[in-house]
């Protein structure tokens, strides 16, 4: 990381405080100080985080406004166009591999997936680990004719790309103007703007919030447009870092999670929890995520001894015991995970 990020600071000018909790808007405590931007670089200052003295999320007090946050994200990954693995030339072994996932989902989730093979939903769940993965598509309605989704935090849109591939009639939202430029370079619906600012109501089938609702000033005032754009019965998903994870708890000030000052509030299961009861969703469920556990763990610890942290690096045997039980934990303790993955719905139909 570049040594000007450290010595400099940011602009008084720029930084507001923030009072109160904002997944649950109660008070807070101090919990960690003098942070860095350790991941891209390009965040000049020192940051720190307050607990939540309720629900136990962590937000970022003092923090950057709306107006100067755009200054964290001048070399963020999202301003690369956006590249779809099967949309890429490929070898024999990786077409078979695709053609065997496209007719696994086909048949599992209802999908039109193109150069599916009917091999799939046979040998697909012989392969350990392969049929878990796809089982983000269980989570969301099966896209019918003309179903709408809109991703929030799109970027360059390699999300929105992937949802229309699907069958979903996908439109994306983002803040970063570089993000929003990339997305359309490659002909993909991304609007710029925050989805607080779109009109209308019960636009969408589905709302996804992946790793953006983070670095929201006001994330519950984002779930609640969320709730005016979703259909009755539409479903809501969001996956954001852990604060309670087994990951942050094992690496402490050097947690990837953290990700100052782009991360203005991580939250805990009880913080996202009350945060979407408070906008009005129901049916609120955490799923499994064991996926993300190993790369977390691998760049937190690429963290901790001052390497690159794209590159990750191999945990010590102690934290690799963690990393395994993070991976594989079930039932009430996937709230451990690095990541929650929550689902939750718009009632079908107001309450009188």
């Amino acid at each position: 990381m570049p040594t000007t990020t450290r010595t400099r600071s940011w602009p008084a000018s720029g930084l507001e405080s923030c009072p109160a909790c904002p997944a649950c808007g109660s008070a807070g405590s101090a919990w960690l100080t003098n942070l860095s931007d350790r991941l891209y670089g390009c965040a000049p200052g020192l940051w720190s985080f307050n607990r939540c003295d309720r629900c136990g999320s962590a937000y970022l007090d003092p923090r950057p406004t709306r107006e100067t946050i755009a200054d964290a994200y001048r070399d963020y990954y999202t301003h690369a166009p956006a590249a779809l693995p099967d949309s890429q030339p490929a070898g024999r072994a990786v077409r078979l591999r695709r053609a065997l996932r496209h007719g696994y989902l086909n048949r599992r989730f209802g999908l039109s997936l193109q150069g599916a093979s009917a091999l799939g939903p046979a040998l697909v769940p012989l392969v350990p680990g392969l049929a878990a993965r796809q089982r983000r598509w269980a989570r969301l309605p099966r896209p019918h004719d003309r179903a709408s989704l809109l991703d929030v935090g799109a970027g360059s849109g390699g999300a929105v790309a992937h949802f229309r591939r699907l069958g979903w009639d996908a439109t994306g939202v983002d803040l970063d103007p570089a993000a929003v430029a990339a997305a359309r370079a490659s002909d993909l619906p991304v609007l710029e703007g925050e989805i607080t600012a779109l009109s209308g109501a019960e636009r969408f089938d589905a709302v996804t919030m992946t790793h953006s609702i983070e670095h929201l000033h006001d994330p519950v005032q984002a779930l609640a447009a969320a709730f005016r754009l979703l259909k009755p019965a539409g479903v809501l998903e969001v996956v954001t870092p852990n604060v309670s994870s087994l990951g942050r708890r094992t690496y402490a000030r050097d947690w990837l999670g953290l990700d100052p000052p782009r991360h203005l509030v991580v939250f805990t299961p009880m913080g996202v929890k009350l945060a979407l009861a408070g906008s009005g969703f129901e049916r609120i469920r955490f799923h499994r995520s064991g996926r993300s556990a190993e790369w977390y763990f691998r760049a937190s610890e690429a963290l901790r001894r001052g390497e690159p942290w794209t590159e990750g690096a191999r945990p010590g045997p102690r934290d690799r015991v963690v990393l395994l039980f993070s991976k594989y934990c079930s039932g009430a303790l996937r709230q451990l995970g690095e990541e929650l993955v929550v689902t939750a719905v718009k009632p079908a139909a107001r309450r009188r």
